[in-house]
């Protein structure tokens, strides 16, 4: 490609107009991508725009060649060009194309270097996206994956819930956090229900509603709810420990009243005198702790505790 043909050319790719005298002037146009319809699309392209005429903005090509100290003037050198380009009618231009009465048909070469990508203008088929419907005989990745994902997220809820029915034994089980709570009876110490103070001088903490009787009748026999002695084995939930024997039948009579479904128990004697009223019993620890959170959420009082009497 001769000097005039690079100049020609940069300016085409830099996207700037250039006027040659008695040829005309080369200007690029863009047009962006479209879409067919038909499952092609038309890549965008860069194409070279020709007018016989000087336009407006184009700058001179004599302009653009350099000039050289002690050499011929830009003018000179263009001239010389033209005539070499024109010696048989048409305007050729090295690696350009070719301007014939007013047309200019460009070369491959432009045109690949314009569109180094893609052809210009010529439309691309679209390929298709290799995937079934649910309709078809199988599912595509992206439904694979997410029906993996759900029957891993039901798997982790059902083992979640397996193991809390199971094998929870809830944050307030004193004798899994506390090693001073032993599984013998006679080794628990004086827990809530009572506020000790001196021998057979202890006062119970009972909670009773504004204007409620302080001494409500009982809702079931003293007999059928009390039953002193010692414990058969299993599991229980301590409702309280009492110094003064009075205060735990005064706390079954309350309680009765507000939750009769209770099975309420008297354990006696506990520690030399005192007696340990629980709230249920259960030769299951799973059940017994189950329950435990049941009353907790019942009475509204969340230190509860079980012991283990063998």
């Amino acid at each position: 490609m001769d000097e005039i043909g690079k100049i020609v050319l940069n300016s085409l790719l830099t996207r700037r107009s250039v006027w040659l005298p008695a040829v005309g002037t080369f200007c690029t146009e863009y047009s962006p991508a479209r879409d067919n319809g038909d499952g092609t699309v038309t890549p965008p392209a860069t194409r070279v725009v020709f007018t016989d005429r000087q336009e407006e903005g184009a700058v001179p090509i004599t302009d653009l060649i350099p000039q050289e100290p002690g050499g011929d003037t830009p003018s000179v050198k263009y001239d010389r060009w033209l005539a070499r380009a024109t010696e048989r009618g048409p305007v050729v231009m090295e690696g350009i194309g070719v301007v014939s009465n007013g047309v200019f048909t460009p070369y491959e070469s432009l045109n690949n270097s314009l569109n180094p990508i893609t052809p210009a203008g010529k439309p691309t088929r679209l390929k298709p996206v290799a995937r079934k419907s649910s309709s078809g005989k199988g599912l595509g990745r992206t439904e694979k994956i997410w029906l993996v994902l759900i029957a891993l997220f039901i798997l982790i809820l059902a083992g979640g819930w397996t193991w809390y029915t199971k094998y929870y034994d809830g944050p307030t089980d004193r004798r899994a956090h506390n090693p001073a709570i032993s599984d013998n009876l006679d080794d628990i110490p004086e827990a809530t229900g009572a506020v000790g103070g001196d021998e057979g001088e202890t006062e119970e903490v009972v909670v009773v509603e504004p204007g409620a009787p302080t001494e409500p009748a009982p809702a079931r026999p003293q007999e059928s709810t009390s039953r002193p002695g010692a414990a058969p084995a299993g599991f229980y939930v301590v409702g309280g420990v009492f110094s003064v024997p009075e205060n735990a039948d005064k706390y079954i009579r309350q309680m009765s009243a507000k939750f009769p479904d209770l099975d309420y128990r008297k354990h006696y004697p506990y520690q030399g005198d005192k007696t340990v009223v629980t709230l249920f019993g259960s030769p299951d620890r799973a059940e017994a702790n189950r329950q435990r959170r049941r009353i907790e959420d019942l009475i509204l009082e969340f230190d509860l505790w079980l012991y283990e009497v063998r």
